[in-house]
């Protein structure tokens, strides 16, 4: 068995694995929420490369692509920013949005689950960047990633949304992960905090 790695990933030269892993990966999510489909959308990969602050790691098992993170700065009047911004002003939270670091996709080929591969993908992507938060959409309802991403740190808002007749929920968290509970531990213990290199 080979040791698995995660790595920069050129996403434009990995489409095709990257949309058979994407595929199997969400397949995983409509089996578990019961709502949401097939996708057979082409992907963005291109016109998310050229956007301000892009970054992608890939996780791979040898020549195998098994995993893929990737996101970018979150920019004003995208279709994306556009979708989540008035759900989160009517709760008041929009100002996430500000300079955050848009994690627009973490997935992992099923078969890979367990590993840590998600995990050890997002803590790689994330700190890479210098934005003081990361911000996320996921599925709602029964889907497992809204329970893996608050394992992260990430919290999820009041705030409520549906693309397709599907709901989706938006989580945010500070940079570096785990700064805030750190800072939280430490007022609780008198400490102070590390501070992340």
């Amino acid at each position: 068995m080979s040791p698995l790695r995660v790595e920069p990933l050129d996403l434009l030269a990995h489409t095709v694995a990257a949309r058979t892993l994407q595929a199997a990966a969400l397949a995983t999510v409509v089996e578990a929420t019961g709502v949401g489909g097939a996708d057979d959308a082409e992907p963005p990969y291109a016109r998310h490369a050229e956007r301000e602050g892009y970054c992608c790691v890939g996780a791979w098992d040898d020549q195998r692509l098994v995993g893929y993170a990737y996101g970018m700065t979150t920019q004003p009047g995208s279709w994306w920013d556009t979708w989540v911004r008035a759900p989160l002003a009517g709760v008041g939270a929009d100002a996430v949005l500000d300079d955050a670091f848009e994690l627009c996709a973490v997935f992992v080929d099923p078969p890979s689950h367990g590993q840590g591969l998600g995990r050890w993908m997002v803590a790689s992507l994330l700190g890479a960047v210098d934005h003081p938060r990361a911000v996320l959409t996921t599925q709602g309802g029964a889907n497992p990633a809204r329970g893996f991403y608050r394992r992260l740190g990430f919290t999820e808002l009041p705030a409520r949304l549906e693309h397709d007749g599907v709901p989706f929920v938006v989580l945010t968290a500070d940079l570096p992960l785990g700064a805030a509970r750190e800072r939280g531990l430490a007022a609780h213990l008198g400490t102070r905090p590390r501070v992340a290199d």
